[in-house]
């Protein structure tokens, strides 16, 4: 009898220790460790500004992964799909938060903020707007409103992103529509959370500059753009002429475009008479 009971307690402590590793998962980083934002903030505190940036860019890289990976795991086999799509998210809540401290710090340990403008004066929820931050060096920087819709409960609706001028430098918080209205395209507006998310101002077309929001863009700008191999490798420019380039690379445009309802992509388009300011040429 009392090895019995012996066996019966190990099973259940054993499982005990499962359920409690399983809840630890919850909000870990990257590399499988629970992620701890004042942990975080005191090693980016200890960082020069150049190796900030690169970090800053690392993460943000990584993220454009787990957007990918998180788009997979949406197809992946049902047995696996609930915690594959889990596993993602939490990777993406944790890869934003890294990038928001890395910033914030930067700001505020690497810039001299001289000024801030917001050009929808200040936290206007209905219209998107662009806040700038100034600084004494000459350069800028300007984070612009935009909709939120991973690692949220209604995703379909998103959550505003609203950025604002602070006492001097440029703040921002994370706002829910009122009732009745949906985040699109950096604002919220009247509609239904079916409607779809990606959002081209130009429609696709080339001989009109176009910004498109969508899931995995906000605010992309069409360009103009040279490249010897007539498609997404290549380098942005203010403008070409038509034709081949005397680099040997050809002159187009790299337009964004709704792919689907809620995603984008882009893609290289010749642009016969050259391009200029994002639109070729007619």
């Amino acid at each position: 009898m009392k090895k019995i009971f012996f066996v019966i307690t190990v099973i259940l402590m054993a499982f005990a220790a499962a359920i409690i590793a399983g809840c630890q998962t919850s909000g870990e980083d990257i590399s499988g460790e629970a992620f701890s934002a004042i942990g975080f903030q005191k090693k980016v505190d200890l960082m020069s500004c150049s190796d900030i940036e690169a970090n800053v860019n690392a993460v943000k890289e990584n993220i454009v992964v787990l957007e990918k990976q998180l788009k997979s795991a949406q197809s992946a086999p049902k047995l696996t799909r609930a915690t594959a799509i889990k596993d993602a998210k939490d990777k993406l809540v944790v890869a934003n938060k890294k990038v928001n401290i890395l910033e914030t710090t930067y700001m505020n340990k690497c810039k001299n903020v001289i000024n801030c403008e917001d050009s929808d004066n200040g936290k206007n929820y209905a219209d998107n707007g662009v806040c700038t931050e100034y600084y004494s060096d000459g350069a800028s920087k300007s984070p612009e409103d935009y909709c939120i819709y991973i690692g949220i409960d209604d995703w379909r609706a998103g959550v505003l992103k609203e950025n604002y001028c602070g006492v001097l430098n440029c703040e921002a918080e994370e706002v829910s529509c009122d009732d009745g209205q949906i985040c699109r395209s950096g604002e919220c507006r009247e509609g239904d959370s079916s409607e779809p998310i990606c959002e081209d101002s130009d429609d696709g077309s080339i001989y009109e500059k176009g910004v498109l929001y969508s899931m995995d863009n906000s605010g992309a700008e069409d360009t103009c753009f040279a490249s010897a191999s007539k498609s997404t490798s290549g380098s942005s420019t203010d403008q070409c002429a038509g034709g081949q380039l005397p680099s040997g690379e050809y002159c187009g445009v790299l337009e964004y475009y709704c792919s689907e309802a809620d995603r984008s992509s882009s893609k290289f388009v010749e642009c016969t008479n050259g391009c200029s300011e994002g639109a070729c040429i007619e």
